[in-house]
């Protein structure tokens, strides 16, 4: 048989008589139907199918609504409101008595947004947990795109994280449900506590000098407070640095005599530097003045005793005593409110100095 219609005639004869029918036979081809592949969606309720002039879909199983219709040039079909889950549908080509049909499904998934928690700050541990939001539906899995950092349990929201670098660590916590894929990204800022490589030393220098006191730090730290006798220095004409590594005093006179202190103020805690003394070479320092009832009695490179000798203002003793230390704290706390003459007998002179008491 041909390819469409093949006509037969059927005659009867009897002598004169003759009697003819005809019957057609049409051969069609089979034209076979494809559906293409499965697809995925994520939160999309509607999609456009390619069709055929022979073909038809139709909704086997699952909820959607199927409009065969035409574009301005082709067949299509306009899927909508599809429901989530699986959906089957049937894609039917007819050609004549020729009839094939092809299945695919939809599978449409719901988006579940990923939440890794908040951004985290932490001091020299080199291990901590991290906790994502548990998801309803889908899996959840965590990663890193940095390179030292690992994970406990890469596919459970709560587990612990190590081997953190110094700075920034980016843990990415990736929610899938099927095509629906959320992703979020806490960061763990790891500070290091300040580690002081070098600290201000002891120095005696001479009136008229110019002398630094210098920090070395390393770890996270915001900025450098010098202090002298426990009060924060600013900087002036004769002091520089202040707020920096290096302190720089010049001009020294007796006045700069004291005790000297850095403070680095840590992102992990303040650290102190050592305490580091500067004398003036033949200078005395008797502070505060006036007092309360305390004096700090502070003499540079002492050698030898000294007798300090309180003279009230008649020119009475009231009080003495005798140190061999470049330091010397004189209670004077139970002596009356008044001006008061404070003798300091060294080797080879004696120093007079008014002091208030108040």
């Amino acid at each position: 048989l041909d390819e469409g219609e093949n006509t037969f005639i059927y005659t009867i004869t009897n002598g004169s008589c003759v009697s003819s029918d005809t019957i057609i036979i049409t051969r069609d081809i089979l034209i076979e139907a494809d559906a293409g592949a499965d697809i995925s969606l994520c939160q999309e309720d509607e999609v456009t199918l390619p069709s055929d002039d022979n073909g038809t879909w139709a909704l086997v199983s699952g909820s959607a609504d199927v409009n065969n219709t035409s574009s301005l040039t082709d067949p299509i079909a306009i899927i909508t409101n599809i429901a989530l889950g699986e959906n089957q549908f049937s894609f039917t080509m007819t050609n004549g008595a020729c009839v094939d049909t092809d299945y695919m499904t939809i599978t449409r998934d719901s988006l579940v947004i990923a939440n890794a928690g908040p951004d985290m700050e932490i001091c020299d541990d080199y291990s901590t947990a991290i906790i994502a939001e548990n998801v309803g539906v889908g899996t959840g899995t965590w990663s890193t795109p940095d390179s030292l950092p690992s994970i406990d349990n890469p596919n459970q929201a709560y587990t612990n994280v190590n081997a953190l670098e110094a700075g920034e660590n980016n843990f990415v916590w990736t929610v899938e449900n099927g095509a629906c894929v959320s992703t979020d990204t806490m960061k763990i800022i790891r500070y290091e506590s300040v580690f002081l490589l070098a600290q201000p030393q002891t120095r005696t220098v001479i009136q008229g000098d110019t002398i630094m006191f210098i920090v070395e730090a390393e770890g996270d730290f915001t900025e450098f407070q010098w202090m002298k006798n426990g009060e924060e220095l600013v900087d002036t004409l004769q002091i520089s640095g202040a707020t920096n590594d290096t302190l720089s005093i010049s001009r020294i006179s007796i006045d700069d005599a004291g005790t000297y202190t850095c403070i680095i103020r840590g992102i992990c805690g303040d650290v102190y530097s050592n305490s580091a003394e500067l004398f003036v070479d033949g200078g005395i320092t008797i502070f505060p003045n006036p007092t309360s009832g305390e004096l700090n009695i502070h003499i540079s490179r002492l050698e030898e005793s000294y007798t300090v000798r309180v003279y009230d203002a008649t020119g009475r003793l009231v009080k003495a005593d005798q140190s061999t230390h470049n330091r010397l704290l004189l209670d004077i706390s139970d002596l009356r409110d008044g001006l008061y003459i404070v003798s300091l007998v060294l080797e080879n002179q004696t120093i007079n100095y008014k002091v208030v008491k108040d």
